[in-house]
């Protein structure tokens, strides 16, 4: 957690919620990204690549969605057992 001033300028740490059992594992990093739908909407996405992705390869992509107006699924939060599990895909060699 982090306190930012009106401005938008970092003021200090309060709790940054390190978890070190993570550490013994290879994650691949989460991207934050937007994309542009057929009707002009633009939709807020994230992306898991593999952890040791190369980009001069080709990888299967799974695709997770939530449809739901009511309820974003797409948040820079704890993903819980479903984000270990995109990991553990992305570890395997899929694109989330």
């Amino acid at each position: 957690m982090k306190l930012f001033d009106a401005a938008g300028r970092l003021v200090r740490a309060i709790d940054e919620n390190k978890v070190d059992a993570l550490k013994q594992y290879k994650l691949g990093k989460a991207e934050f990204m937007n994309v542009k739908t057929r009707d002009g909407f633009t939709m807020e996405a994230l992306m898991i690549k593999p952890p040791d992705f190369d980009a001069t390869k080709k990888y299967p992509v799974m695709s997770y969605t939530y449809s739901g107006p009511q309820s974003q699924s797409v948040r820079n939060t704890w993903g819980g057992t479903r984000y270990l599990w995109h990991q553990m895909l992305a570890q395997k060699g899929y694109i989330i």
